[in-house]
């Protein structure tokens, strides 16, 4: 649902790429919470692609926006907070889903529901 409102505030060519760099968090939480190894050449190529991430994104920005658009409006860094949000949930819950990989399916399936019947009903309720 968030990503869809991403949407609405930037183009979706700026919006994709951002999306992309969830491997990113999703090597971190994996470091952070289920202790995997990070080898000292992976971080480096992170640093390296994210960079290049960043870089993607300003100038696909910069052509969809036009030669007049110097920088992202405050509604594009609306839609991109929404969106880096949203990558960071994902990778969460990508980290969460691996270490709970050796639960029987319904009780992941009960949790995961759980989970999001909460947010959906903190959201509407605020």
């Amino acid at each position: 649902m968030t990503h869809q409102l991403s949407f609405v505030y930037a183009p979706v060519s700026v919006l994709v790429v951002i999306f992309l760099t969830n491997p990113f968090y999703t090597s971190i939480l994996a470091y952070l919470v289920n202790g995997e190894v990070m080898q000292r050449f992976e971080v480096i190529g992170m640093v390296l692609c994210f960079t290049g991430i960043c870089v993607l994104a300003y100038t696909v920005n910069k052509i969809h926006a036009g030669p007049d658009v110097a920088e992202f409006g405050s509604t594009q860094l609306t839609g991109v907070f929404i969106m880096l949000i949203s990558a960071f949930t994902f990778s969460v819950q990508c980290v969460f889903t691996r270490k709970l990989k050796d639960l029987h399916f319904t009780q992941l399936a009960g949790s995961h529901g759980l989970v999001g019947l909460t947010i959906s009903l903190s959201i509407v309720l605020v």
